[in-house]
């Protein structure tokens, strides 16, 4: 029989594990109480089902009950009300609780949600690599990321013919350059279109020294010419802009630069980055996979739209996803606030109860309908202390705040000397083109028992 009351030390179990793990944390009436540092107010789920007993999970800390279930309601000052079963899994703290410690996380118990709490706060599309981004308020979700993100990107064009990709740390004057999208206004009969600002360094108030183009949101590709363009190891077809716009960021730049588009073109996703890389590597592997790009002659092809592990000029994945909590945990280190986009993600997460809790996060529920499945860790590199004001590496503490993460945020054995900061992400199955929205409530819905590791051939240990 279901129904609502104080989670109790009914049982002698529950009783030896409350009295042995968390002898402060209940009130006089018995209720479990939940310190402030370890769950803010909100919702915890753990349940436990019949098939779990015959699978490799652990026993939960109630042996009298067979189908120990709980949602523990977190309120103000910790305390904890229970609504379950007459003989529950005791609600203990993780702070108190080794064995909710331990096992919470484990997959097969229904994980943690903060649906009081964590909201997406800030989103971001990158409509040209490297650059700056532009907010937006909502977005549609596709299999590829947010429309129209990093479907562009400069090549700097060096003596010998040869392209090389710009990417911010080597390039960091690339930051100067700020964008903002125009869609399309079918009413108005307007196209869409990229409107890309360059501010010279420390000249923001010298109106000569501000540049602007326009570039078209979706280009006409009938005459442009294609060129191969190979990203960490993943190629694909890319199609020159023309003189126009390779002019205006080559006398930007102060030398030869290609503005390339992606098109209809995508590149693969190698390793275990994809959702599916477990079946993937059982049937063919990641060099099988970058093999089906090759044509008979020789030449890539690219991968298609309709291909839901490929990605356009996006590093590794098509979404990349921060909280705001671990940003406060950086910026603490730093004399000013962090700028979170120098992180450069697409979705902002706020209401996190823990700084860096999303190194556990294996799935993600935005409005209860919408799936995201985090894979893989973002490990970090020398971008994130460029100064944007001077298009330069920053100095003093906040040109070392890679160093600063180096300490304690190396966690992941795939890229063990780069720190960690955030998730990749891919849209779920049945989700093409959802919308999201600033204000939206997340709620983590799978986690991990353990750190991911990441595998990327040219990117990994």
């Amino acid at each position: 029989m279901w129904r609502s009351h104080l989670a109790t030390t009914r049982s002698r179990g529950d009783k030896r594990v409350l009295s042995q793990h968390s002898p402060d944390s209940q009130s006089d009436r018995g209720a479990t109480r939940f310190p402030k540092r370890a769950i803010q107010s909100g919702v915890v789920q753990v349940g436990y089902c019949e098939a779990d007993k015959a699978a490799d999970t652990p026993e939960p800390p109630c042996p009298g009950a067979s189908r120990p279930c709980c949602t523990v309601s977190v309120g103000k000052g910790g305390t904890a009300l229970y609504e379950g079963p007459s003989s529950p899994i005791s609600p203990t703290s993780p702070d108190h609780n080794p064995w909710v410690s331990k096992n919470l996380q484990h997959p097969k118990y229904i994980a943690l949600k903060y649906a009081a709490s964590m909201k997406i706060s800030q989103l971001y599309v990158y409509p040209i690599k490297s650059l700056r981004p532009t907010a937006l308020s909502e977005s549609e979700l596709t299999i590829h990321g947010f429309p129209h993100d990093r479907h562009f990107m400069l090549l700097k064009v060096e003596e010998d013919g040869r392209l090389v990709n710009m990417h911010v740390p080597n390039f960091p004057r690339m930051a100067l350059f700020l964008t903002d999208i125009v869609f399309p206004d079918d009413a108005q009969g307007q196209d869409g279109k990229i409107i890309v600002t360059y501010r010279q360094p420390m000249s923001q108030n010298d109106k000569d020294c501000i540049k602007t183009l326009d570039i078209p949101l979706k280009p006409r590709i009938d005459n442009l010419k294609t060129f191969k363009v190979v990203m960490h190891q993943s190629p694909t077809h890319a199609y020159d802009m023309g003189e126009q716009y390779n002019s205006w960021f080559s006398d930007c730049f102060g030398f030869n630069v290609i503005l390339a588009y992606i098109g209809d073109n995508r590149r693969t996703v190698l390793g275990n980055m994809s959702p599916n890389a477990e079946q993937e590597k059982t049937q063919s592997g990641w060099l099988s996979r970058v093999a089906e790009n090759v044509t008979s002659l020789g030449g890539w092809v690219g991968k298609d739209t309709n291909d839901p592990d490929s990605i356009t000029f996006a590093d590794v994945a098509p979404y990349l996803v921060v909280s705001e909590s671990s940003l406060d945990n950086v910026s603490a280190r730093l004399p000013e606030k962090m700028d979170i986009t120098k992180f450069r993600p697409n979705i902002v997460i706020s209401g996190a109860p823990k700084e860096f809790e999303e190194d556990y996060w294996r799935e993600l529920k935005v409005k209860d309908d919408i799936t995201l499945v985090l894979t893989n860790n973002c490990a970090r590199c020398i971008s994130i202390n460029i100064d944007f004001d001077t298009g330069a590496p920053g100095t003093g503490e906040m040109g070392a705040v890679l160093k600063k993460l180096m300490k304690d945020r190396r966690i992941d054995q795939g890229t063990k000397y780069s720190p960690i900061f955030g998730r990749y992400g891919f849209l779920g199955r049945g989700c093409e083109g959802s919308h999201i929205k600033i204000g939206d409530e997340v709620e983590v819905s799978k986690t991990n028992s353990e750190h991911t590791k990441l595998e990327w051939p040219g990117l990994t240990n």
